[in-house]
């Protein structure tokens, strides 16, 4: 892989079009867009935003040197998609798909996988995988049938080993991605006792920071929702109620240590 397809890899498998992660990295779209093509490379500044926001390592975007995440990194598949941007879904998942299979296999070659153990739901074909990269670092990927086709693809492709495979049943497929973040953490946690795993207390810790990140709006998140809201004719009273849904959960998640006030 070269560095524009690391950030590509990296966008489409958590979510963002292109014009959220130049939100995130605090650059123009066109910037991401010139980045995935070649034609730009990122400064300092961006690889360390790669870093904070997306938790990945500046020496596996720069030079492939693994392993490609400082910390357990958690996936699920196929991303939530807001309303106002349903218009997006054939296109994202297309992309989604053609990026899993494309890319993936070079991902596991820099990550030097061997192995992974996989959970499977027998009617659905929805699967959870745990990918291990260097330095026991987790990469959890839940994936529904679709995509779990693609990654299995890849993981054929590369010629890895599955070390174990457990069936478990639709429920506890479901609560591993639960609004509730004790439910979702508590159910990785079964999954990672069938395994056995001797790090299990630091992959739950990890799981229950990024979940409650990644439930609460950013600042950038608010500015693009007002801009969006405005163009669709929402009423001041609808935009105001939607705004302080936001508020609430931003400020949740900070328990009280970061606040944030909403106004239009």
């Amino acid at each position: 892989m070269e560095i524009k397809e690391r950030i590509k890899f990296i966008r489409v498998m958590t979510g963002m079009t292109q014009n959220d992660m130049a939100a995130i990295m605090g650059v123009k779209q066109r910037n991401i867009a010139m980045y995935e093509s070649g034609r730009l490379k990122p400064r300092h500044l961006s690889l360390q935003y790669l870093r904070e926001q997306f938790n990945c390592s500046p020496d596996w975007i720069k030079n492939g040197l693994p392993p490609a995440f400082n910390n357990h990194f958690f996936i699920n598949l196929p991303h939530n998609i807001p309303k106002h941007k349903e218009y997006l879904v054939t296109r994202t998942h297309n992309e989604l798909e053609e990026t899993i299979r494309l890319l993936m296999p070079s991902f596991f070659k820099e990550n030097d996988l061997k192995s992974y153990d996989v959970f499977t739901v027998p009617e659905k074909k929805d699967q959870i995988y745990f990918f291990y990269l260097p330095e026991n670092i987790l990469f959890m990927i839940t994936a529904k049938e679709r995509f779990s086709e693609s990654i299995e693809y890849s993981v054929i492709k590369s010629n890895i080993r599955k070390s174990k495979e457990f069936i478990i049943d639709d429920e506890l497929f479901n609560n591993t991605f639960s609004d509730d973040i004790d439910l979702a953490t508590k159910s990785i946690g079964i999954l990672c006792n069938k395994i056995d795993l001797e790090n299990t207390n630091s992959i739950l810790s990890v799981f229950r920071g990024t979940a409650s990140r990644r439930r609460a709006p950013t600042k950038w998140t608010v500015n693009v929702t007002i801009k969006i809201m405005s163009k669709e004719g929402l009423t001041e009273n609808e935009m105001h109620h939607e705004l302080w849904k936001l508020e609430t959960l931003y400020n949740d998640a900070n328990m009280g240590y970061k606040r944030m006030h909403i106004d239009l």
